[in-house]
């Protein structure tokens, strides 16, 4: 259990199977001392005590009328902090029921929901709508940051798109690609261009592309989001540096893995702005950066009604397609310091492995790999580096999540790196970027982690794809290569994109281009891949005086119901004699099914 050390309000409640002294239980016999020993032992700890309560003192009971036994083994326990904000609240313990613990509820003590309202504006606000003060060295961006873009790029950037050229792009997406936030999607856009056609491009013309330009300013080191660059390399780099961790010989190494705290929500817009035109963004595409930053304004949801009104101040919006590419240029102010801390430092060594491609950290997106060679004078250059970015862009290095990884140190040395840095000391096996990161070899508990996470997703698309199918009916909005609507699912899922080509039919075409007078009307068979899918199609024949229809499989006339879809998701079993007497209306609710 955590110690309230802190400074946070705590609550812990529930059945903790044992009692606190032998006055809080009623019969039975007093075996087990020790444990209530133990209990408080591990609450004085804590630094948790019971909270102040009301009703039944003997939350448990064996409910015999031979041999009763009742003690309190439930409880709701608080720290001082907890009293302190909380000051007027309360637990309740109600009668039992059918049950034999008696459920507890708390009361905060707030008279209706302005303070809980008020509490979560107020929150949220110091989160987004707090602005940094005005920081010493910002003007310092211009030594630091030597490769600007292109004069090219930055032609290109200011330069009008040509209404031709979007269009050109428009119609060379994938008409069955995920629609936009308005629902719709290229396949839209494309047949009813006509209509829309202006707007799109008017809306177009508002926008711009900062992605071509970022492989010539952002170093190697990042991977996230720059054309051409992988994240397998950040993932192979770390692996192979960090081989042998775990021996106490070798050479002083020394690896941080920094966690940046709520990276995209605490970046400083005004770093952000004097970066870009470091960087020699045009003006005009600064202030339209600007514009998009800094017009949203915030309200709090709280039980489905809006609390508050305020502007954001900092961060960068999430789900915004352009924010991604901007915090990676803010990052790369890090790397740039790093340079220049290292090239004023003599007394720097690099990681092992390191010197001759001089790595000294590896970034994807907000996870934060930082490297040097295991001693004191070589860990300050990082922590310098570290603060000064801290400065100046606002991200702060979360203490309680980042690690930091030794190896072939002194148990002094060792100390005194933790102790500089504040981390945790961290132990192999890791996580980094999804993949498990070992000093040794792998072995099959290792990768237990990734491997249930990539089954969890497998068999979350089979369900989505195995209960839903198109039932087709003119055939003119279902994709005949991607959605499912054969017996055996999506053609592409099953069959290689050689059917395409033997079928003679485009990656693109619908099934009204198999159908003729309402029945099916493949062209001739050029392979048996061709063959078995013209061997299992749908019993029923298409019918062009209906649209296309998605159908939930599990129900026999095709329409959602919870009874099918928990029907298809548990097996079926006869029904037990006790089924009554454990469920009914007024017992105690055990499981939900939430659509």
């Amino acid at each position: 259990m955590c110690s309230s050390q802190h400074g946070s309000p705590w609550i812990v409640l529930g059945d903790f199977n044992v009692s606190r002294s032998v006055g809080e239980s009623i019969g039975g016999c007093s075996r087990i001392l020790g444990a209530m020993e133990e209990f408080n032992e591990c609450l004085q700890a804590s630094e948790l005590d019971d909270l102040r309560f009301l009703g039944f003192l003997h939350t448990w009971c064996n409910k015999r009328s031979n041999g009763c036994i009742s003690k309190k083994l439930d409880r709701v326990l608080v720290n001082n902090d907890w009293l302190v904000k909380c000051e007027n609240s309360e637990a309740i313990f109600l009668p039992p029921s059918i049950s034999d613990h008696c459920p507890s509820v708390v009361k905060l003590g707030l008279q209706g929901d302005i303070p809980v309202k008020n509490e979560a504006i107020h929150h949220f606000q110091n989160i987004l709508g707090f602005s940094m003060p005005v920081r010493h060295g910002i003007g310092t961006l211009n030594n630091i940051i030597d490769n600007v873009i292109s004069n090219d790029h930055a032609d290109s950037m200011d330069r009008d798109v040509t209404n031709d050229e979007i269009r050109e792009v428009c119609f060379s997406l994938h008409p069955n690609k995920a629609p936009g936030l308005d629902g719709f999607n290229a396949h839209f856009v494309k047949t009813t261009w006509d209509i829309v056609g202006e707007d799109v491009i008017n809306a177009i013309q508002e926008f711009f592309r900062i992605k071509p330009c970022l492989p010539d300013i952002i170093i190697p080191s990042q991977s996230a989001f720059v054309a051409g660059r992988s994240i397998g390399d950040n993932i192979l780099f770390v692996q192979e540096l960090m081989r042998n961790y775990h021996k106490d010989i070798g050479c002083p190494r020394l690896s941080l893995k920094v966690d940046l705290m709520k990276a995209f929500d605490m970046v400083d817009r005004g770093f952000l702005f004097e970066t870009l035109a470091a960087f020699h963004f045009p003006p005009k595409i600064i202030t339209w950066i600007k514009a998009c930053l800094t017009t949203p304004k915030f309200s709090i949801s709280i039980n489905g009604e809006l609390a508050g009104f305020f502007s954001g101040k900092r961060g960068l919006r999430q789900g915004d397609p352009m924010s991604p590419y901007l915090f990676v240029i803010a990052m790369e102010v890090l790397s740039k310091i790093l340079t220049k801390q290292i090239a004023d430092s003599p007394s720097f060594k690099y990681h092992w492995k390191c010197d001759k491609i001089k790595l000294s950290h590896l970034c994807f997106a907000d996870d934060l790999i930082m490297l040097c060679h295991g001693s004191y004078s070589t860990a300050l250059v990082l922590k310098a580096a570290l603060h000064e970015f801290s400065l100046l862009s606002g991200l702060l290095a979360n203490q309680a999540k980042s690690n930091i990884f030794t190896s072939g140190l002194s148990s002094t040395t060792n100390q005194q790196l933790i102790n500089l840095f504040g981390y945790t000391a961290g132990s192999l096996p890791i996580c980094y970027l999804g993949i498990p990161i070992i000093s040794t070899k792998l072995c099959l508990q290792d990768c237990s982690p990734l491997v249930d996470k990539v089954s969890g997703r497998l068999t979350s698309w089979m369900n989505r794809n195995l209960s839903y199918a198109h039932y087709i009916g003119n055939g003119s909005s279902t994709s005949l290569w991607f959605n499912s609507w054969h017996l055996d699912g999506p053609l592409l899922s099953k069959w290689s994109s050689r059917v395409v080509y033997d079928s003679g039919l485009p990656l693109n075409a619908t099934i009204n281009s198999i159908v003729l007078v309402d029945s099916w009307n493949w062209p001739a068979a050029m392979s048996i891949d061709l063959v078995e899918i013209k061997s299992r199609m749908p019993s029923y024949n298409p019918n062009s005086n209906i649209e296309d229809s998605i159908r939930w499989l599990p129900s026999p006339n095709g329409i959602y119901s919870t009874c099918s879809a928990l029907a298809s998701l548990r097996a079926p079993n006869p029904l037990v004699p006790w089924f009554k007497p454990v469920w009914f209306p007024q017992n105690i609710l055990r499981m939900s099914f939430i659509l």
